[in-house]
């Protein structure tokens, strides 16, 4: 009955009152949505993850310890981040770093001005102002691992080219289009050690078809790279030493 009666609301309601009501319904369900996954760690023993549960951004339930299990392999260089909004997944990472790789830092390429796909850009507008620099760095100083990242505010292609590797591991959550993500893997792939891991985040499940159906059809067969392994979203590849 109370559908009904909503129904028929907003079938007499003005057009633009409509279109109103939908936005402010659109962006409480994500709101809700975006802070029950920011919390996500909150109960975690590890004190870097729980230390990310008050970090703006969204991780599934797994995927930090998939983060920091991935991050901690005994591969020699750096971590490479693309995509790093509030600063969430690279408090882990750069946990990691200390704990396992000490003297390695998180690099984290993001223009921090929310770009994204129009889709990404839509919701970023439910959730933060005009720019997400200063939350990341306020939560680098509050945390403890503003020693530990380097952030580099401009868009992925221009970045990785300047990048020298090896990066013992590259997390691509970037722009969620195809085009998009396979050319971070392409400019990446060259940086990452033998051995070194290549994850990417929204990349099972049909929350992002795109970057799903790129992982299917070309990752999962690619020459030089072994899956390993997938939590939740994130899905990682090994990759192998050049024969």
């Amino acid at each position: 009955m109370k559908n009904l009666l909503r129904s028929a609301i907003r079938r007499i309601l003005p057009k633009g009152v409509r279109a109103w009501v939908r936005r402010r319904t659109q962006r409480s369900s994500f709101v809700s949505f975006y802070d029950a996954m920011s919390r996500t760690g909150a109960d975690s023993p590890n004190p870097w993850i729980r230390k990310s549960s008050e970090i703006g951004g969204c991780l599934f339930p797994e995927e930090p310890e998939f983060l920091w299990e991935l991050a901690s392999r005994p591969i020699t260089g750096h971590v490479l981040e693309i995509g790093t909004w509030m600063g969430k997944s690279a408090c882990i990472l750069a946990g990691a770093c200390k704990e396992h790789a000490p003297g390695s830092r998180v690099i984290c390429v993001d223009t921090f001005r929310m770009t994204g796909t129009p889709e990404q850009e839509e919701q970023h507008k439910f959730v933060a102002g005009n720019g997400t620099f200063y939350e990341f760095v306020s939560n680098a100083s509050r945390f403890g691992f503003e020693d530990l990242v380097v952030p580099i505010a401009t868009l992925s292609s221009h970045a990785i080219p300047a990048l020298r590797g090896p990066f013992r591991m590259v997390f691509v959550d970037g722009t969620h289009d195809r085009i998009a993500c396979s050319r971070d893997v392409e400019l990446c792939l060259p940086l990452i050690a033998p051995g070194g891991v290549l994850a990417l985040h929204d990349s099972a499940g049909s929350g992002w078809p795109e970057i799903t159906a790129y992982v299917q059809d070309e990752l999962n067969n690619f020459p030089t790279l072994r899956r390993i392994g997938q939590r939740a979203t994130i899905t990682a590849f090994e990759k192998l030493p050049s024969p």
